[in-house]
């Protein structure tokens, strides 16, 4: 899930993120990474 991590959110939401992470956008930007997160762990337990 490491891999489908990376770029989705650990690419270039990284960047951009630093600078508004202190803002508004920082909620809105954790809560799809969360999801991203909480998906990759149930299509990993699946595999396994």
């Amino acid at each position: 899930w490491l891999r489908l991590h990376a770029p989705n959110a650990g690419g270039p939401g990284l960047i951009p993120g630093q600078g508004t992470r202190s803002r508004m956008p920082q909620p809105r930007v954790h809560m799809p990474q969360l999801k991203i997160m909480h998906a990759a762990m149930k299509i990993l337990r699946a595999a396994t």
